[in-house]
């Protein structure tokens, strides 16, 4: 709310050059904040908050509304691509404004192992396409989410053996992946 425009732009940039580090969740250089506050606000919440680094209390203020955000969601059982994909780009640099207090990081990856299943994400569509079908922009943004989901229960898995339920490495992962 007291973020203007000009700011949620720029920190929207400054976003898109961070995500060679975390690939499974891009976007588009053509994408401004209006757009995905419309059509995709739980990313669009997601992405401020990773990217507002040099203002340490504007990240933990958003850090602390983004997580209310996301409870509330899940609580009223929303199941959205928009809401998975904004808790992997929250999870993925969650090291940034770790707090101790909070639902812990482990709790909100298990929610998107569960969104993701519940989506569907690990059973897209495997029909051969003749050259002249486009495959479906969604459809490649959900693969990419679930490979982002099998990452980061791995990166996190490393990180706490025995408390993170992973994923296990499938032959749907490796088609996703060599697409």
């Amino acid at each position: 709310r007291s973020i203007s425009l000009v700011h949620m732009q720029m920190l929207l940039d400054t976003y898109r050059n961070m995500v060679d580090f975390f690939p499974f969740v891009s976007l588009s250089r053509e994408c401004r904040c209006q757009d995905l506050f419309q059509s995709r606000p739980m990313l669009m919440f997601a992405v401020l908050t990773v990217s507002s680094y040099d203002s340490v209390s504007l990240q933990r203020a958003l850090s602390l509304e983004f997580r209310k955000v996301v409870m509330v969601r899940i609580m009223k059982g929303e199941k959205t691509l928009d809401l998975l994909q904004g808790l992997l780009v929250f999870i993925a640099w969650h090291h940034h404004y770790m707090d101790v207090q909070a639902v812990s990081i482990t709790m909100l990856l298990q929610l998107c192992l569960g969104i993701a299943h519940d989506l569907g994400l690990d059973s897209i569509s495997r029909t051969v396409r003749s050259p002249l079908q486009k495959e479906n922009p969604r459809d490649r943004e959900a693969k990419r989410a679930y490979l982002g989901c099998y990452y980061l229960s791995s990166n996190l898995g490393l990180l706490e053996p025995g408390k993170a339920r992973t994923m296990s490495h499938t032959s749907t992962l490796r088609n996703y992946a060599s697409e």
